[in-house]
């Protein structure tokens, strides 16, 4: 590591690691997880610390670790995320009512669009012009959802409950390390993924369905 110029960024014998082990009824906690950085890079990070708390919200026996790395204020770009609508609560009846007004002020081009149909140029343009109007229709019909940019569609409230049990779980068998509390910690975290996968797929069946 000298070689290559790269210092070791984690705090001198911090556990980053955990394990029960039922044989013998023990928790052991090891250094293993280790950042390195580069010479130019090192002095420019700091407050390296294990975050347990958010640790046990991930389910894993390794410990999530954070530092900051200092920079000059440049400012950061936003993931880009596609506007969601709330389709359970779309009123339908005005976004047929929209549509048919909105297509009946654009009569006059509509017409002329498909006079000329043959034409690629004027079947895009016949494209995007409805495409418009059911967008509009859509805005003026189905309210949006509000969601933060790190926001999963997903997510359910019965998620956050059985996070929440796993990572009390988690908790005790760190405090009270015993093969039941290992079994529990295990059994709760299995059925917090699992719900999460069911949850994946019961909105990606919902997305198809809509």
């Amino acid at each position: 590591m000298e070689e290559g110029n790269f210092y070791l960024v984690n705090e001198p014998d911090a556990t980053t690691y955990f394990q029960f082990r039922p044989a013998e009824d023990k928790l052991y906690e090891s250094v293993l997880d280790l950042a390195f950085a580069t010479g130019d890079l090192y002095d420019w990070i700091s407050n390296w610390a294990i975050c347990a708390g958010d640790t046990e919200a991930t389910g894993s026996d390794h410990e999530m670790c954070r530092f900051e790395i200092l920079h000059d204020g440049t400012a950061t770009v936003p993931s880009p995320t596609a506007p969601r609508y709330n389709w359970k609560k779309a009123d339908w009846k005005v976004f047929h009512s929209t549509l048919q007004q909105s297509v009946a002020n654009h009569k006059m081009a509509w017409t002329l669009l498909m006079a000329t149909q043959h034409r690629h140029s004027s079947l895009d343009q016949a494209a995007e012009l409805l495409r418009d109007l059911i967008v509009a229709a859509v805005k003026a019909s189905v309210p949006r959802l509000r969601l933060h940019p790190r926001s999963k569609a997903w997510w359910t409230q019965e998620l956050t409950n059985k996070r929440k049990a796993m990572k009390t779980s988690q908790r005790v068998m760190k405090l009270l390390p015993s093969e039941d509390s290992h079994a529990r910690c295990k059994q709760r975290r299995n059925d917090y993924f699992r719900s999460i996968k069911k949850s994946k797929t019961d909105m990606w069946n919902q997305y198809v369905e809509d």
